[in-house]
C-alpha cells in the first residue's frame, strides 16, 4: 500500500482493518474453553502435517548425494544383454517401472538395483513411466524417448489434474501405437483369452523407500531424521501408489529398498581367526 498510496493512508488502512480483526479475535476467544480449542488443535495437527511433508522432501532431496542417481544411458548394453539372455529365466514381456526421470536421464540407483542386483529380471522391454500432472484439466498425452534402442522406453505422461491415473489403460494404448508404428516389435502372446489381442503381459514395480538405514547415517542430524522417517510414514498410511496409478487390477510387485544405496558406513567388522581351515593338497 506504501507503493500506491503515501505513508498516513497506508497506515491508516492497516490501523482501521488491523482493529476489526483484533475485536473479532478477542471475541472469539470467549469459545475457546467452550470447544473452539478442538478447531485449534485440529488446525495444529494439519498444519504439522504438512510440515512434515514438505520439509522431510526437502530434507531428503538434500541428503540424496549424486551416487543415489545413475544415468540411464549408463545402462543400456546390459538390459539390452539381459533381455536376449536366454540363460536368466524369462521374468516378463514388459517390466515397468513407476519412477521418475530426471534431467540427462538421471533415475534412483534403486530401479537399477532391483533390475540387475536384486534377480536379474529378464524382459523383452524394459518400461520407465513419469506421470506428470498438468494445469490443463482433461489433458491426456505422452511422449516417447528409445533411447536409440530398441527395448528400453521411457514415457513421460501428461495428465491433466482431473484425468483418473489408469497408468496400466494408457500403456496397453501406448504398447498397440508402438507396435502398429514398428517402434517394436510384436507381442502378441502364445496363448490368450482374446483372439486379437497385439499386447504381451506386463508386470509393474513400486519401490517403497525404508527408513532403516536412516539410524546408521551419521550425517543426518536428530531433526532432519525424524522429519524423513516422518515423510515415509505418512506415505505409507496414505493411498499406495498402486492405488494411485491405477494397477489395483494389475500384476503389480512391491519391493522395498533403503533410502540410501551407496551410503557407506564407518561400521565394520575385524576378522579375528578362522579355526580348522581346509588345507588344499
Amino acid at each position: 500500500m506504501k507503493d500506491r498510496l503515501n505513508r498516513i493512508s497506508a497506515f491508516g488502512i492497516a490501523i482501521f482493518f488491523g482493529t476489526i480483526e483484533t475485536l473479532f479475535l478477542i471475541a472469539s476467544l470467549v469459545k475457546f474453553i467452550h470447544g473452539g480449542y478442538i478447531t485449534v488443535l485440529l488446525m495444529l495437527l494439519i498444519l504439522y502435517v504438512m510440515w512434515v511433508w514438505y520439509f522431510g522432501n526437502k530434507k531428503r532431496e538434500h541428503y540424496e548425494v549424486a551416487s543415489e542417481y545413475v544415468s540411464l544411458l549408463d545402462y543400456r548394453d546390459q538390459l539390452s544383454k539381459l533381455s536376449d539372455d536366454e540363460t536368466e529365466p524369462f521374468f516378463t514381456t514388459n517390466l515397468v517401472y513407476m519412477t521418475k526421470i530426471k534431467d540427462d536421464y538421471r533415475i534412483k540407483r534403486s530401479a537399477m538395483y532391483s533390475i540387475l542386483d536384486r534377480q536379474p529380471k529378464r524382459a523383452k522391454v524394459y518400461w520407465f513411466v513419469t506421470v506428470n500432472e498438468t494445469d490443463e484439466p482433461y489433458e491426456s498425452s505422452y511422449t516417447v524417448d528409445m533411447l536409440d534402442t530398441d527395448n528400453i522406453v521411457n514415457v513421460q505422461l501428461y495428465l491433466g489434474f482431473k484425468r483418473s491415473q489408469v497408468v496400466s489403460v494408457y500403456l496397453h494404448q501406448i504398447v498397440a501405437k508402438l507396435v502398429e508404428q514398428g517402434v517394436l516389435k510384436s507381442q502378441v502372446p502364445k496363448y490368450s483369452t482374446q483372439m486379437e489381442r497385439k499386447v504381451g503381459s506386463f508386470k509393474f514395480v513400486i519401490i517403497k523407500e525404508q527408513p532403516a538405514d536412516l539410524v546408521i547415517n551419521d550425517k543426518l542430524s536428530g531433526l532432519d531424521r525424524r522429519l524423513i522417517a516422518g515423510r515415509i510414514y505418512l506415505q505409507k498410511i496414505t493411498a499406495s501408489p498402486t492405488t494411485w496409478y491405477g494397477l489395483e487390477f494389475s500384476n503389480v510387485i512391491e519391493e522395498s529398498a533403503p533410502l540410501f544405496i551407496n551410503y557407506t558406513s564407518n561400521q565394520y567388522v575385524m576378522q579375528r581367526k578362522i579355526y580348522h581351515r581346509q588345507t588344499k593338497k
